[in-house]
Order: C-alpha cells, then sequence, then structure tokens
C-alpha cells in the first residue's frame, strides 16, 4: 500500500511538472517581452503576470493586468 501510494505521489509530481514547466517558460517569455529597454521592474511584472495566471486568466481582467505591468515600467 505504502508504494503504491509514493508510486502514485512522485507520479503526480512528475506530471505536475510537466504541466506547468511550459506555463513557466511562456510567463518568463512574456516578461522578457515586454522589457525590451531593460528598464522593467521584472519582479513586480512577474507578481502582475502570476496574479492574472492565479485569477484563471480571464479576458476581464486582462486589462487590469496591462495595467499593473506597465506601471511596473514594462
Amino acid at each position: 500500500m505504502v508504494d503504491a501510494y509514493s508510486t502514485y505521489i512522485v507520479e503526480e509530481h512528475v506530471g505536475a511538472s510537466k504541466n506547468f514547466a511550459p506555463l513557466a517558460k511562456f510567463q518568463v517569455e512574456m516578461i522578457d517581452a515586454l522589457s525590451p529597454a531593460g528598464n522593467c521592474n521584472q519582479k513586480k511584472a512577474t507578481e502582475c503576470v502570476n496574479a492574472w495566471t492565479l485569477g484563471g486568466m480571464r479576458d476581464d481582467q486582462k486589462d487590469e493586468m496591462i495595467k499593473c505591468a506597465v506601471a511596473a515600467g514594462c
């Protein structure tokens, strides 16, 4: 029973990392694209994008996320 549960947990974490790694990579690339001049506060912009992502990436919140990124200098 313990072996089966351990296998399940490991597979769950492997699956999660496979699903979330591309999303994290996309967010990094998006933050880099938002800051071509190099004066972007990337930590603040990342918080803006993460809040939007964790909020379900709803279209009605996208403008708020963009305003937040612009306020961060991006």
